[in-house]
């Protein structure tokens, strides 16, 4: 049994120096032995062996190829359409909305009609069919027209057009000024849908931290919404993290996945307003690899995010501690 003293000593090291210790006495199998005593976890059940192809069926990679996905800047995948996945570009495209398989593949294309492309940021989707584009980009925290577009899932058979069903104005209650230069904290990418609304982290300049804010779905919900803040959570320590890019919750509600551009945070949800516990795990990167990561999806139990260099990565079983680093590779053998 390893005691806490022990495990403070250790995880004080250097990931660097860690890897030298390790690689001496046993690599990888030792790693996951001491992760798993000083934090409680089971041991690894299966040791990352390096990158490429070695890694079996936890780690792939991908390529979008159509030139017209130039900026993927969200995603989530089809609960109706098995192995379909829902994309658009960042800010300087037309109002268009894109099916993609798994493998990165464009299947589908369709026009957003009713919508306008100002900074669309993140997609989400509910349990009756309906994605939720998220018009709510903010970089100058100065804009007065944040609008998510309701349209219903079409069938990624074929291209076509989608009809815009409602847009869901709102303006956040606790920004008095647009922009504060002394609180940058009101640009958003990070949109979900849980129960009867839609819940946004908001990306911050000044701080490690991201809010939340619930936006209420309700019928009588026309006008443009004030919307409260919920709750704060800290992405710091180290605060190369505190930048939120997308988000999404697992189908069965119970995980949320939160995306920066150097770490992947899954938080577990308690109670109905989405408040997270955790996180229950950390997915650091190698951002020389995953270089911008700007969406993120569940899809089943795996996780997929995508960066804007339009390459996909998907994670198989991404709660198991291996995946405290990503990608693991020959240099960093404890998974850190």
């Amino acid at each position: 049994m390893i005691n806490s003293s022990f495990a403070r000593r250790w995880f004080g090291l250097s990931s660097w120096l860690r890897g030298v210790v390790l690689r001496a006495v046993g690599g990888a199998w030792l790693a996951g032995s001491l992760v798993a005593c000083a934090s409680g976890a089971r041991p690894l059940d299966v040791p990352i062996d390096g990158g490429g192809s070695g890694l079996g069926k936890r780690f792939e990679r991908y390529t979008i190829a159509a030139e017209e996905i130039a900026e993927s800047s969200g995603l989530v995948a089809s609960r109706r359409y098995d192995g379909v996945l829902w994309t658009h570009n960042d800010s300087g495209d037309s109002a268009r909305i894109f099916a993609i398989g798994r493998r990165g593949e464009k299947l589908a294309e369709f026009a957003v009609e009713g919508a306008q492309h100002v900074d669309w940021e993140d997609i989400a989707l509910d349990g009756r069919g309906r994605l939720y584009i998220a018009d709510v980009g903010n970089n100058a925290n100065d804009r007065r027209d944040l609008t998510i577009y309701v349209v219903p899932e079409p069938d990624p058979a074929r291209s076509g057009s989608v009809q815009v069903e409602r847009a869901l104005r709102f303006r956040y209650a606790d920004q008095s000024a647009y922009p504060d230069p002394e609180r940058m904290d009101f640009d958003c990418e990070s949109v979900l849908h849980f129960g009867d609304a839609l819940y946004l982290f908001t990306k911050h300049r000044g701080n490690t931290r991201t809010k939340i804010y619930r936006l209420p779905l309700g019928e009588t919900a026309r006008a443009e919404q004030a919307l409260e803040p919920l709750a704060t959570v800290e992405l710091g320590s180290p605060s190369r993290f505190g930048v939120a890019t997308a988000a999404d919750i697992r189908a069965d509600g119970r995980y949320i996945a939160l995306l920066t551009y150097q770490a992947l945070f899954i938080y577990e949800r308690l109670g109905n307003d989405l408040a997270p516990r955790g996180p229950v795990a950390r997915i650091e990167f190698d951002a020389e690899q995953t270089q911008q990561a700007e969406s993120v999806a569940w899809d089943g139990d795996s996780l997929v995010f995508g960066n804007e260099q339009r390459t996909l990565f998907r994670i198989e079983r991404p709660l198991e501690p291996a995946w405290w680093r990503f990608p693991p590779s020959e240099e960093s053998p404890e998974g850190r």
